[in-house]
């Protein structure tokens, strides 16, 4: 907060990244994240016909992002779908074994569990490579939209994902940075340009179920993944830099 203040009053910008930070003048560079997992919650509500057991994998608790994603999916999870039970909500600190652990243990505990999600895809992964050693089958939701997604997401076990993009996010923080060096003005807090990532047979199916949405495939993310200088560049206007909550 001292290091924030000092720069702020010296008339210099300050951007806390990917995280909410009062700082008392600071720009944040957030993500869509109730809403985006909000339907991620729906997708595999949907995939699962409205019925089930669920458990859900966090990062941890007290991180502005993962307490974020974590209320998207349950809020939405209780209100729409009031049939699926999630059975366990574990914090791995965003650690693989972490993750490997709680899938390992929901399933010996859960024989019925269907499926998980993920506030970020390298969860998913862990959780899936247990559940494929164990031999059952479970449907995910997850969100980052790593390209290592892509074959999970292609066989329509994983029916949701959300691209922000390691790159993406890197330029859009630059691209923010550069234009409130050079005067513009923008919102205080601002929020990614995000896509949702099926498989074409997925988006059918969950459309199909009653879900309305916007989405790519793993080759068009593939594309898009690169594309930040023609969606975040110089060239888009300043409102290009944040979408509605």
């Amino acid at each position: 907060m001292p290091a924030i203040k000092k720069a702020i009053d010296a008339g210099i910008p300050v951007i806390t990244m990917g995280n909410k930070v009062e700082g008392g003048g600071n720009y944040s560079t957030l993500y869509p994240d109730y809403e985006n997992m909000a339907m991620v919650a729906r997708a595999l509500g949907t995939s699962l016909g409205g019925e089930g057991e669920v458990a859900l994998l966090v990062g941890s608790r007290g991180n502005f992002v993962s307490d974020t994603r974590e209320k998207g999916f349950v809020e939405t999870m209780a209100k729409e779908f009031p049939k699926i039970t999630i059975v366990g909500i574990e914090p791995t600190g965003w650690d693989a074994a972490k993750a490997t652990n709680a899938a390992q243990t929901w399933l010996t505990t859960y024989p019925d569990l269907k499926g998980i999600g993920c506030i970020s895809d390298s969860l998913c992964l862990a959780a899936d490579s247990v559940a494929t050693s164990m031999g059952t089958d479970l449907l995910y939701g997850g969100y980052d939209g790593d390209a290592e997604m892509k074959d999970m997401i292609d066989s329509g076990k994983m029916v949701m994902d959300v691209l922000t993009g390691a790159y993406r996010v890197g330029y859009w923080n630059i691209a923010v940075a550069a234009r409130l060096a050079g005067g513009e003005e923008l919102p205080k807090d601002l929020y990614m340009p995000t896509y949702f990532v099926t498989s074409d047979a997925t988006a059918a199916k969950l459309k199909a179920g009653g879900l309305s949405f916007e989405s790519i495939n793993t080759e068009k993310e593939a594309v898009e993944a690169k594309n930040y200088t023609e969606q975040l560049g110089p060239k888009v206007p300043a409102s290009a830099m944040t979408v509605g909550k």
